[in-house]
């Protein structure tokens, strides 16, 4: 099995609002990451993934992406 291997490439966004209580988000709010929390674009796209960098780690993530 060929693991995939991610790079940051921009910054397109950073949590700014922890939601914990409510399940009407909107942009820059988490349930799970906290404040602070920098979201990445991958340099060579592979699907809707974003790159999350929290206390000097890298998580990965499904992009929710929503109709406006």
């Amino acid at each position: 099995m060929k693991l995939l291997t991610l790079l940051k490439d921009e910054q397109v966004g950073e949590i700014k609002v922890r939601n914990e209580t409510d399940t009407h988000f909107k942009d820059e709010m988490s349930n799970k990451l906290p404040v602070g929390a920098k979201i990445f674009s991958p340099k060579k796209k592979h699907g809707p993934i974003l790159l999350v960098e929290v206390e000097d780690k890298i998580l990965k993530y499904y992009a929710l992406i929503e109709p406006k």
